[in-house]
């Protein structure tokens, strides 16, 4: 079952970033085209979101852009929770934005709560930990919004992990940052 859902992802993230790649048919082609693709990510299919989030990460720059043109906004050092899967890509291609020194408030770099379809039990999210470097910290909660938040392991990178998890894992809905408040 999983090797139908890794295909599913793959054969739709190809297809979603050839239109990406080749939509430039036109001055605003391009352009036309990211905007179809960044609906995708409010999508109820989870390889679609995962396609999307592949395309708008290849196109770089021209993402980021079509992007804040569709009202994506940062999610560092202040956000949601409920972060929309839009702001938190759009937040990874702009770069998080680093917590003031000595702030009160702010997101911690070791730390992300995973939003997950219905369904992803706590021993689905111990085996993402152990693919993509972190652990479950506090409980998992299947009704909860997150479901629950994870610690990176040493030496692991949140844009990174962030970046990989929201590219591959089409259970994946939406992360949020994990933040504090003193």
């Amino acid at each position: 079952m999983m090797r139908y859902a890794i295909a599913a992802v793959l054969v739709a993230g190809l297809l979603l970033s050839d239109r990406v790649l080749h939509a430039d048919s036109g001055p605003d082609g391009k352009q036309v085209e990211l905007v179809n693709v960044i609906e995708e990510l409010g999508s109820e299919d989870g390889p679609r979101r995962v396609a999307a989030t592949k395309a708008i990460f290849q196109a770089g720059e021209a993402g980021q852009a079509a992007l804040q043109k569709a009202g994506a906004k940062q999610v560092s050092p202040f956000g949601s929770i409920r972060a929309r899967r839009l702001d938190v890509v759009y937040s990874l291609l702009a770069g998080l934005r680093e917590n003031a020194d000595g702030a009160l408030a702010g997101y911690k770099r070791d730390s992300f709560g995973l939003h997950l379809e219905p369904g992803v039990t706590e021993q689905d999210v111990i085996k993402l930990g152990r693919q993509y470097g972190f652990t479950l910290s506090g409980t998992f909660n299947p009704d909860g919004r997150p479901q629950c938040y994870v610690k990176l392991t040493k030496g692991r990178k949140l844009e990174t992990v962030l970046q990989a998890i929201l590219s591959i894992e089409p259970t994946v809905v939406s992360v949020n940052l994990n933040y504090f408040e003193s």
